[in-house]
């Protein structure tokens, strides 16, 4: 059983992010007595061997990704107002 903090470092999600889910039942967690959360290692499975799962070293190599086009557009963008004028 992994900890909301164990399983986030694992599949690269956010603490705040994996407690959410946990909540909002997500995630097949368990809830302790005290109110904590305790969430089975078959649960890295789901995240891990999804073909829907992006990690998060590929979400921000996309993110760059759009800003590097953003900018790129823009300058695009520039140039071809400045041949229209």
């Amino acid at each position: 059983m992994l900890s909301p903090n164990q399983f986030s470092n694992k599949v690269g999600l956010s603490y705040a992010q994996v407690l959410y889910m946990c909540k909002s039942n997500q995630i097949d967690a368990i809830r302790t007595n005290r109110g904590h959360y305790k969430i089975p290692e078959k649960e890295v499975d789901k995240f891990t061997k999804n073909d829907d799962y992006v990690s998060k070293e590929k979400y921000e190599a996309a993110i760059r990704e759009n800003e590097r086009l953003r900018t790129e557009l823009g300058r695009l963008k520039r140039f071809v107002d400045d041949i229209a004028v």
